[in-house]
């Protein structure tokens, strides 16, 4: 071959090697060249930037990292996304059947997130890591996977900072995903909780889910089968703290709902009713809505009838019975200041409320958002009572659900002045000390009718700790300060005047204990 005809073969092969070359530039610009394919360095296009771009000569297309610019970075808005074949040469088109990718990284804030996603991107997404599959048909995206708080993926997460470490959360989610102008939707399955406040662990077999995406963060809610409980939670990440966003929850949680999670068992009972209120990360407030009890509980049905129960005290190893037949019993008509005194100074709407006080318990959740040492106890006298015969004093959620069923129990099953006698026949005064007959004998050598305004008052003042009370009251220092605020309540109440308060402050306490 002749150089005149070698020239005019390279410039005809120039031709389109100069068309393919021009349209790289212009498309994505100029890649190097290996035995194996092509190779970008760094792709920029729309408001995608893409990094490590491969493209083999076998048609398939490896990207190691993708993310997304900034709106002001980008030519494209978000409504125009930059699909995979507008990046890929048209020359190219033909033979590129998908996207495989190794490994997904998202930046977000110029930091990148390995999210350790792997598989096919076009022309449909089949990603997964061992605890996501993303995938995509059609226009719908679908998420399903597992979340385990216990493994190396979540526990540097912001949202597992201010969890206790021996706490945990395990569930399954099947999510899916229309459009991001649309709410996602979907359900969470088989949620296990472990928590230091809960004894048993939380099991919750279903909850439906709706999510919507808006300008102050995510929005959703959380149904149980049968919509008996609704939870609805707003989170909005604040520029100046992104790991500790602002959230805030409404709910209404069925009793019954929160039995079957705790595990709960109580035969033959059922509680009915709701749990309704709001919590924020500053203020909470917690409210009873049509609370009721169906069913028979234990022990119940003698109480009922006059029998005696046993029961065993908070702190006593000894069993002892109960019961409006035994001798040291005290009845209600019997009690005389003493039964005001303790309404007035442990539960003041005990004789309007359904059997909890819901200031009291907003009150003491709104404590201990603030992390105070020794919150105030927002039990009122039924829960007291449940606690003291049937479910004991165990810290935990669990224990507490139990006694919501037991006071909703005691609340259907007698009257209220029952309960009041129940409450102070069986409450201990001091260290061995239980019951309203026992205190007024050994602290006044009296029977509970016979004790003045000021004795009765004192009786109450040591019911939050009654063997501190007994052990300072032996050291002749009694508690004077909320004496007076008893006396206060009980002038508040209409139950005496401010003159017989003024009267009982200056009559002297004569307490018949040893001296220490």
């Amino acid at each position: 071959m002749n150089s005149r005809r070698i020239k005019w073969l390279a410039i005809g092969l120039s031709i389109p090697v100069a068309g393919i070359i021009g349209i790289l530039h212009n498309s994505i610009g100029i890649p190097s060249v290996n035995g194996t394919g092509l190779h970008w360095q760094q792709i920029e296009r729309g408001n995608w930037n893409a990094i490590g771009i491969h493209v083999s000569f076998d048609g398939l297309v490896q990207v190691e990292i993708l993310e997304q610019l900034s709106q002001s970075k980008a030519s494209s808005t978000k409504e125009d996304p930059i699909h995979v074949s507008t990046s890929i040469p048209s020359i190219a088109l033909n033979q590129i059947k998908s996207v495989e990718i190794d490994r997904l990284i998202v930046q977000r804030e110029g930091e990148p997130y390995d999210t350790q996603l792997h598989g096919t991107v076009y022309p449909t997404v089949a990603l997964e890591n061992d605890w996501l599959s993303v995938g995509q048909v059609n226009d719908d995206w679908t998420l399903t996977g597992t979340l385990d708080s216990t493994t190396s993926s979540f526990t540097k997460l912001p949202i597992f900072i201010d969890i206790p470490e021996d706490a945990t959360i395990k569930l399954q989610f099947n999510l899916t995903v229309s459009n991001l102008n649309e709410p996602l939707v979907g359900s969470l399955q088989n949620i296990e909780l472990t928590h230091p406040l809960i004894s048993n662990k939380v099991r919750i077999s279903s909850l439906d889910l709706t999510a919507r995406q808006n300008d102050h963060g995510w929005t959703g809610t959380v149904i149980s089968p049968q919509e008996a409980s609704t939870i609805e939670w707003m989170l909005i990440d604040t520029p100046e703290d992104l790991e500790h966003p602002n959230w805030a929850i409404n709910y209404s949680v069925a009793l019954e709902d929160l039995t079957t999670w705790f595990g709960t068992s109580i035969p033959n009972a059922k509680s009915i009713g709701h749990w309704v209120g709001t919590l924020t990360p500053t203020e909470a407030s917690i409210t009873g809505k049509d609370l009721g009890f169906e069913g028979q509980l234990y022990g119940l049905h003698r109480l009922e009838s006059g029998q005696p129960i046993t029961y065993q005290p908070i702190h006593s190893n000894n069993t002892r019975l109960l019961g409006p037949n035994l001798q040291n019993w005290t009845p209600y008509p019997q009690l005389g200041w003493l039964a005001k005194a303790v309404v007035a100074g442990e539960d003041a709407p005990f004789f309007t409320h359904d059997g909890f006080n819901t200031e009291g318990l907003t009150r003491a959740l709104n404590e201990l958002l603030r992390e105070v040492d020794s919150p105030i106890g927002g039990s009122s006298i039924t829960q007291q009572v449940a606690k003291n015969l049937f479910t004991g004093n165990q810290v935990t959620l669990d224990r507490k659900v139990e006694e919501m069923v037991y006071t909703l129990g005691l609340e259907a099953a007698l009257s209220k002045e029952a309960i009041l006698a129940l409450y102070l026949n069986s409450i201990e005064f001091g260290d061995g000390i239980y019951g309203i007959t026992d205190a007024c004998n050994q602290y006044f050598m009296k029977r509970p009718q016979y004790l003045t305004v000021k004795e009765a008052v004192f009786l109450a003042a040591i019911l939050p700790n009654p063997r501190d009370g007994y052990r300072r009251a032996k050291m002749g220092r009694p508690p004077t300060r909320r004496m007076r605020a008893i006396l206060e309540n009980l002038v508040d109440g209409n139950q005496i005047s401010r003159i017989v308060m003024n009267e009982a402050m200056r009559e002297p306490l004569r307490l018949l204990l040893p001296i220490e």
